[in-house]
């Protein structure tokens, strides 16, 4: 049961990685959230119930095999759900992603990053709370001081 205020989204939530992470053990590669979800390093999950999601498996164009092409880790944050689902399925569907992240306000966003890696995130200016602009703001300002402390 979960004791945070707000209450972390359950294992059946589509945002369920936006719980908080209990345990972590980077050097194994694994989290443990809040609401029982394992999270793996390399995107895979295991659910409170015993089933396992497999990681993204990365889907080249044809023609690009063993070029420098890298795949993309995409994070989505928007609060109004149609429209995070709709640009999640979008991303989803283009060869050069191989993950996307989702979060339906910028806390749950924050919590996120402090356990994954991405390239691009695409977040909604106006959200009640942190905006946009100051998620954008706080995650580019985390970034340059964890980078300046390695």
């Amino acid at each position: 049961m979960c004791s945070h205020v707000p209450t972390c989204p359950p294992a059946t939530s589509r945002a369920h990685s936006t719980a908080h992470v209990v345990v972590a053990h980077p050097e194994q590669g694994w989290s443990l959230l809040c609401n029982g979800v394992v999270l793996f390093d390399d995107d895979g999950e295991l659910l409170p119930d015993g089933r396992a999601v497999a990681p993204a498996r990365v889907r080249l164009p044809a023609g690009t095999e063993g070029t420098a092409m890298t795949a993309l880790r995409c994070l989505v944050v928007d609060n109004q759900p149609a429209t995070l689902d709709q640009l999640a399925r979008m991303l989803r569907a283009q060869p050069s992603v191989a993950r996307v992240s989702t979060a339906a306000e910028s806390t749950g966003a924050l919590r996120m990053l402090h356990h994954i890696d991405v390239d691009v995130a695409f977040i909604e200016a106006r959200m009640p709370g942190i905006d946009g602009v100051e998620l954008a703001w706080l995650t580019a300002r985390g970034r340059h001081a964890s980078a300046s402390t390695r």
